[in-house]
Formats: C-alpha cells, sequence, structure tokens
C-alpha cells in the first residue's frame, strides 16, 4: 500500500505516517520519557507483588528510595533531584501499571492498634497458607528449628511503632 492510501484508509495524517517511518523509536506518549526502562519497572513491580502477600506491602516513600538507591548505583541523566523521584513520578507509574495500587494507610488511633486474639490467629493462618502454596511448610515442622517472636514482632503500625501485643505487667 502506498503512503497515500494507508492515510486515507486509516485516516492518519501523511506528515505523521512519514515522521514515524523515518524515526521509528520515537516516543508515541505524553510526558517526558520515563529514566528506568520497561524492564527495570517491570521488576519493581514483580517486587511489590511478590512481598505484599509475605506480610512486608511497601509504602511510596520505601518504592521511591528503591528507586533512588537504583539510580544512584547506575547512573544515568534523570530529572529527579539528587535521583530520588517523587510523588509524581510514583503516580504515572502506578498508571502504568494498573496492576498495582496505592493505598492510604488511615489514622491509627491508639486504641485501634491494639490487635484482638482472633486477629494473630488470622495471620497465623495466613502464613501456614503461605508457607503451603509456597511447598515450605516443613520449615516450621522442623523440630531443630526454634522461631522466637515477642511483642515487638507484630507490629500492626510500624510508623507509630505501636506492637499488637503488649508487654506484661508485674502484678503487686
Amino acid at each position: 500500500m502506498s503512503l497515500k492510501a494507508v492515510a486515507k484508509k486509516y485516516n492518519i495524517p501523511r506528515a505523521t505516517l512519514r515522521f514515524k517511518l523515518k524515526n521509528p523509536t520515537s516516543k508515541s506518549g505524553f510526558g517526558p520519557i520515563p529514566c528506568l526502562t520497561k524492564h527495570e519497572e517491570n521488576s519493581i513491580e514483580e517486587w511489590l507483588i511478590q512481598v505484599a502477600p509475605k506480610g512486608f506491602p511497601r509504602k511510596s516513600d520505601d518504592v521511591l528510595d528503591g528507586v533512588q538507591k537504583f539510580l544512584t548505583e547506575n547512573p544515568r541523566e534523570t530529572p529527579f533531584i539528587n535521583n530520588r523521584p517523587e510523588q509524581g513520578w510514583l503516580k504515572a507509574f502506578l498508571k502504568r501499571h494498573p496492576t498495582l495500587t496505592q493505598r492510604t494507610s488511615k489514622r491509627v488511633t491508639k486504641a485501634s492498634a491494639y490487635v484482638a486474639e482472633c486477629d494473630i490467629k488470622k495471620r497465623f493462618q495466613e502464613i501456614r497458607n503461605y508457607l503451603t502454596n509456597e511447598n515450605l511448610l516443613d520449615v516450621v515442622q522442623d523440630p531443630r528449628r526454634i522461631f522466637n517472636a515477642d511483642e515487638t514482632a507484630f507490629q500492626t503500625c510500624p510508623s507509630t511503632g505501636v506492637s499488637s501485643l503488649q508487654k506484661e505487667t508485674k502484678k503487686l
């Protein structure tokens, strides 16, 4: 097909088709070119998807800090100050990766930060399900392995440092 015929058939200006033929690697979207490759961004997406079900969902600052560290270790020209992207980059990143969502954490009051026994049992069941699905249940069934967890290991609100179990008080 001739350029004129393609332009007419698909209702695309001939100048646009000529430009695309001369510049096949030109960017076709709006905004600046992302400073990370698609492969690098997909790696970040995979990491976020993998750590969330293990009980380690990442906050937006964790993602931005991770990108900053990566860009510092792998120098390239970026529009970021000190290689650290801002919330606008994260917003665009989330648009480019619709499988991810950003959840805003609600302010936790002191009373709501305490966790009931059923919450703890539910968490242990989630861990058991994960280990079963990953064929790793033998890790916790091996009597040679000892796991220690105290009140500092069950944080429900890491930003406030409130733990789900409270230290026992001595009775007088």
